[in-house]
């Protein structure tokens, strides 16, 4: 399965998904974001389907629209989808400043069946 490789921009998603590894960062402001994430859907399609491994999700988000939540929800849901004998991580990380974003995390996990790790940052750390 080859890797899904997007640059994020000031105002889409950086992806980065090959398998066993998918990661998700920056800001998500798209004027459609169906298009923007139909690709990555598909993605996510083939991999439930391949011979799936133990996944680790890292979401690393800045900021989502109301229309980018709603898509990137459909992105995590079908994960439900990976084989249950698999072990799914999913780490959530959120500025410590920035509790819409920890919310908007802990919104998305009560709506899933899976759990969240939650990683509180630091951005003056990071530089």
């Amino acid at each position: 399965m080859q890797p899904l490789n997007i640059e994020s921009t000031d105002k889409s998603l950086g992806i980065d998904l090959k398998p066993g590894v998918l990661n998700f960062s920056g800001c998500s402001i798209v004027n459609d974001p169906k298009q923007f994430f139909t690709p990555i859907q598909e993605w996510i399609d083939d991999y439930i389907t391949s011979d799936t491994m133990d996944t680790e999700v890292n979401i690393k988000i800045e900021y989502m629209d109301t229309a980018s939540v709603k898509t990137f929800y459909e992105i995590l849901k079908k994960l439900t989808n990976i084989n249950k004998d698999q072990k799914l991580v999913v780490n959530w990380h959120y500025e410590y400043d920035d509790p819409e974003i920890l919310e908007l995390g802990e919104i998305l996990q009560s709506k899933l069946d899976f759990e969240f790790l939650f990683h509180e940052y630091n951005e003056e750390d990071e530089d």
